[in-house]
């Protein structure tokens, strides 16, 4: 697994505001897909990033509220009030892949060179 990708994660905080923090040496891996059901085709991307411990050590998401995406952005999310809360979402997903985050779990086995964060989203 070569770790080479940055990403960016916009963390929601207690107050619902909206902070952009980068990771590097990540690995990234999505897949996007579809399914055909009754009702016509759903989405069913998915998606799996490990963010090594030596890069944080403390990592805190508010699961179905938090996004990722891959590489850094200039895109400020302006917390002024909710609707430029909303507009700020809508310029990062016009402009990048957005996944939102669904679960996190500290993989800390073996060697502490082999410690890492896995993340996972849709």
């Amino acid at each position: 697994m070569k770790n080479t990708v940055k990403v960016t994660i916009f963390h929601q905080g207690a107050d619902s505001k909206y902070t952009k923090a980068v990771y590097d040496h990540c690995f990234w891996d999505e897949d996007q897909a579809q399914a055909i059901k009754k009702s016509g085709l759903s989405s069913v991307d998915s998606l799996y990033v490990s963010i090594p411990y030596t890069t944080v050590q403390s990592l805190d998401i508010t699961k179905g509220k938090d996004y990722i995406i891959k590489g850094e952005t200039d895109i400020i999310y302006d917390n002024t009030s909710q609707s430029t809360q909303s507009a700020s979402l809508k310029d990062l997903k016009a402009s990048h892949n957005v996944f939102t985050l669904n679960s996190i779990s500290l993989k800390n086995h073996g060697s502490r060179k082999l410690w890492h964060w896995e993340l996972s989203g849709k």
